[in-house]
């Protein structure tokens, strides 16, 4: 399957947007068409509180308020205090 690799953005919880983190890298791993598998590792942990399964994530890609480069992810399982598998959209909006 197609993977792409990001590096830097930011990460922020969809409802609480003050809930953030600097990403360090973002992979995303296509799995059917339109949804991949993504790895996500932050350069700090989250300013409130770690990300947990089921929460809904965004995800930008440049660090920006751009919206087009805004990737909607779903938190699968924890993996550390900085690093999360998601499931998101495909291709990676960069």
């Amino acid at each position: 399957m197609p993977s792409v690799t990001n590096k830097g953005g930011h990460i922020y919880q969809n409802n609480n947007a003050a809930n953030y983190a600097g990403v360090d890298e973002a992979k995303a791993t296509q799995t059917v068409a339109g949804t991949a598998t993504w790895v996500v590792t932050l350069n700090n942990v989250p300013t409130i509180a770690n990300f947990t399964p089921g929460q809904a994530l965004v995800y930008n890609s440049k660090g920006t308020n751009n919206h087009n480069a805004d990737n909607m992810l779903t938190v699968t399982s924890v993996n550390g205090p900085c690093k999360y598998t998601c499931t998101g959209n495909w291709p990676m909006n960069i």
